[in-house]
């Protein structure tokens, strides 16, 4: 995945995992059994492009000397996030329904879509 990320910009990965990942998040709530399969394996690939895709942005982004700080605090607040999800999904997915976690999730992936879409600009020039 990191030679697709290399070869067709960071972005547009980006945007198509996106996109890919609430595609496999609905198969999965609504689908049978096969369509459960293909949407963990879809899944799984996007995850594995969101993450390549991110982490390169991130290092064309940011200078050398403020790496380590930008992906220590990234890791920190992902970690915190998702402590605080688990715990609210599985209050939801307890006391309302089984689903609705898994649509939230679903629609927790437009916000980024969006804001890559409109905001994120990759550099002209990559940073080393």
């Amino acid at each position: 995945m990191g030679k697709v990320v290399d070869k067709f910009n960071r972005k547009i990965p980006l945007l198509i995992s996106y996109l890919a990942a609430m595609v496999a998040l609905r198969l999965f709530v609504t689908g049978d059994l096969l369509r459960l399969f293909f949407s963990l394996a879809i899944f799984g690939v996007a995850i594995v492009i969101i993450d390549s895709a991110y982490s390169a942005l991130e290092a064309d982004l940011t200078p050398k000397e403020h790496r380590g700080k930008v992906t220590g605090f990234r890791y920190f607040s992902t970690y915190i996030m998702m402590a605080i999800g688990s715990l609210v999904g599985g209050m939801l997915f307890e006391h309302f329904s089984p689903q609705l976690p898994f649509f939230l999730a679903i629609i927790s992936f437009i916000p980024p879509f969006i804001l890559t879409l409109t905001m994120v600009h990759e550099p002209e020039k990559r940073e080393e």
